[in-house]
């Protein structure tokens, strides 16, 4: 069935940002790296996951994949933060527990 008029393409269901995952960060840090933000140069984008190392806490936990988008850790909203802002808060989270 085409949903859409005016292209004649199926309706696409946008994702829904609601899945809570928790995981277990160890010394060697939450095991992904992220791009996007405020003010990244491809303008004002939600911060998404761009890899997952290999062996890391997120890898470990089996939940991420590339381009999950990183909403808030530990009930802080990364909504509205650049890259480095973000980089930099996630430094700082101690060892443990993370969501």
């Amino acid at each position: 069935m085409y949903d859409n008029l005016y292209t004649g393409l199926p309706e696409v269901p946008a994702k829904k940002a609601t899945d809570v995952i928790s995981f277990i960060k160890d010394g060697a840090g939450l095991g992904f790296s992220i791009e996007g933000g405020k003010d990244s140069p491809q303008g004002d984008v939600p911060l998404t996951i761009k890899k997952i190392f290999t062996g890391g806490a997120a890898d470990k936990s089996g939940q991420f994949k590339v381009g999950d988008e990183i909403i808030s850790i530990n009930d802080v909203s990364f909504t509205n933060m650049s890259r480095i802002e973000a980089w930099t808060l996630m430094k700082k989270i101690p060892d443990g527990n993370e969501k």
